[in-house]
């Protein structure tokens, strides 16, 4: 059990830069906010709300799908 804690607190000494989990989903998050704003008025304005609806979902379970990866590959990475 000690050896569990130790890790957890290493994970939460790193720096912001090294804890790609969350910098890389950050960015692609904002870049997508950006790309919605500017597309998906006009994809909505044209009567295709379901196909911007799709297009978010999947996204967003892209950038959950990232998180969960580069989670275990960190941890992977510090118990060695």
């Amino acid at each position: 059990m000690k050896g569990a804690m130790t890790f957890s607190i290493k994970m939460k000494n790193l720096p912001f830069w090294r804890r790609k989990y969350v910098w890389l989903p950050t960015l692609l998050s904002i870049y997508f906010i950006i790309m919605a704003l500017r597309f998906g008025v006009e994809m909505i304005a044209a009567g295709r709300i379901w196909s911007f609806i799709g297009i978010a979902a999947g996204e967003i379970f892209v950038l959950v799908i990232l998180v969960i990866f580069l989670r275990k590959r960190e941890n992977i990475k510090h118990r060695t």
